[in-house]
C-alpha cells in the first residue's frame, strides 16, 4: 500500500455474509465512471468513502451470499468467454496468407 493505493476489506461482523469476489467486481464496473482527472485518472479516498455496493438480500433481510456467489460466477463466465475471443482475434491476426496467382 502506498499514498496512491489502499486497502478495502469488510468489517469482522460481516465477513462470512459479504463475498469479497462480489465487491471486487461491482466495484471494478462502477470505479471507472467515479474516477476524477483527465490524464491521471483515480478514484479519491472521499469517492470510495460515499460509494454504495448494492448487496443481494433474503427475505429475511440477511445478506444474501449464494446470490452474490453466482453473480460472481457469472462475471467470471463472462470474463473467460472474452479473453477467449481475445485470444481468438489475435490467432486471426497473426494469420498470413500468401495468395496463390496464376497468370
Amino acid at each position: 500500500m502506498t499514498t496512491l493505493c489502499g486497502l478495502l476489506r469488510t468489517k469482522k461482523c460481516i465477513d462470512s455474509n459479504i463475498d469479497i469476489e462480489y465487491v471486487a467486481y461491482v466495484l471494478n464496473s462502477l470505479l471507472p465512471n467515479l474516477a476524477i482527472g483527465d490524464q491521471n485518472r483515480r478514484v479519491t479516498k472521499e469517492i470510495i468513502e460515499n460509494i454504495s455496493i448494492p448487496i443481494p438480500i433474503k427475505e429475511n433481510g440477511d445478506f444474501d451470499s449464494k446470490i452474490q456467489q453466482c453473480i460472481v460466477s457469472r462475471y467470471k463466465t463472462l470474463a473467460n468467454n472474452k479473453q477467449k475471443l481475445i485470444d481468438l482475434l489475435n490467432v486471426l491476426n497473426d494469420v498470413q496468407i500468401k495468395p496463390d496467382i496464376k497468370l
